[in-house]
């Protein structure tokens, strides 16, 4: 299932207010990203990257790298593992998520 960008920035945007809100709902935004890990992590990393590049309060960031970041390289660490890397040299990621990459 491949989602058109619009769609893309709604899921990404809906996550953030979900966390920022501390209002995380049934079938919401992390249930929709944690069933794309599951049918197309091409596309869940696409989310992420909008999550990344959306303002979102540093202290909240942590929740992207245990959440979906991990979950993705938990189920595929040979096609993330070097993305999550370059992702954490930019960007505020816990450190233990490019760890995480490197032992996979």
């Amino acid at each position: 299932m491949t989602m058109e960008k619009h769609q893309i920035d709604q899921l990404a945007a809906a996550y953030i207010t979900e966390y920022l809100t501390h209002e995380r709902a049934d079938d919401g935004a992390w249930d929709a990203i944690e069933s794309l890990i599951g049918t197309d992590a091409q596309t869940a990393w696409a989310v992420i990257e909008r999550v990344l590049e959306l303002p979102f309060p540093d202290i909240y960031l942590a929740w992207v790298g245990a959440g979906p970041i991990e979950e993705l390289l938990a189920h595929y660490p040979m096609m993330f593992a070097e993305r999550a890397i370059a992702r954490a040299r930019v960007d505020p990621l816990p450190r233990s998520i490019a760890v995480r990459a490197t032992r996979e």
